[in-house]
């Protein structure tokens, strides 16, 4: 029982757990918030073009679905290529189940990528209450160890006249 410990060793297990579990932890929850939050800002870039595709269509009559839309894509590690879209009125998005891919109408997209995101959203609160409860045990664990050390310090003036 940690009670019945030296200092020194009372103290070392209180900065092995932060140091070995609490703060990884904290690392961790932070990785997968960055990960979450550049998702979310590729769904909201989605929507944005998706719905100024809607209003180009819908500007412009039916017969824009039928256009040719001409675009950079981007291929990864920043290399850049045009591309002619032949048909605009349907769109493939990613249902983010292992490669799954689903050709949707603009307005059936613009309602999965909806409520994608509230489900994203939702789920970056809950992991940001994690990441504070984590961040409130470490405190807790930091204030613990303080207290060692002012109870050690008093004990020891006591002992001292």
């Amino acid at each position: 029982m940690i009670t019945s410990l030296p200092v020194p060793a009372k103290l070392a297990r209180f900065q092995s757990f932060l140091d070995d579990r609490l703060r990884p932890d904290l690392a961790k929850l932070g990785e997968v918030h960055a990960t979450l939050q550049l998702e979310l800002a590729e769904y909201r870039k989605l929507a944005e073009q998706l719905r100024a595709m809607k209003a180009r269509q819908e500007q412009r009559g039916k017969a824009t679905a039928d256009e040719n839309l001409e675009v950079m894509m981007d291929l990864g590690h920043g290399f850049l290529v045009n591309a002619r879209i032949p048909d605009t009125s349907m769109v493939t998005i990613s249902l983010g189940l292992g490669g799954f891919h689903v050709p949707l109408t603009l307005e059936h997209a613009l309602r999965f990528i909806r409520k994608k995101k509230e489900l994203l959203e939702k789920k970056e609160q809950l992991l940001v209450q994690k990441q504070e409860r984590v961040q409130e045990n470490i405190e807790t664990v930091l204030n613990a160890m303080q207290e060692v050390i002012e109870l050690d310090q008093a004990d020891a003036r006591m002992l001292d006249p």
